[in-house]
């Protein structure tokens, strides 16, 4: 989620939950202003494939868009420190 939108202006975020996590969502609408939509995983990578494409080349397979994402999530996560804190936290407590 984090801040999406700054100075009273829209913005918008993807979050990932897996289907036993589905608790957390009515727990955010519950306690806030958030507007939330449940998309399927595959409806979301076809959005991701048909956004990638660029100077005419056909889009990514749904595989290619989910390795992408994936890629570019990596990359983000190694690129900044604070980032690579945040997901370790993450990660911990999803393994608790």
């Amino acid at each position: 989620m984090g801040r999406t939108a700054r100075a009273g202006a829209a913005g918008s975020s993807l979050l990932l939950l897996l289907p036993s996590e589905a608790g957390f969502v009515r727990k955010l609408e519950s306690e806030s202003e958030l507007a939330m939509a449940e998309m399927a995983a595959e409806t979301a990578l076809q959005k991701l494939a048909a956004a990638s494409v660029v100077g005419g080349r056909s889009p990514p397979t749904l595989e290619e868009a989910a390795t992408q994402t994936q890629l570019r999530m990596e990359e983000a996560v190694a690129g900044d420190k604070e980032l690579h804190s945040r997901a370790s936290q993450a990660y911990v407590s999803y393994v608790r």
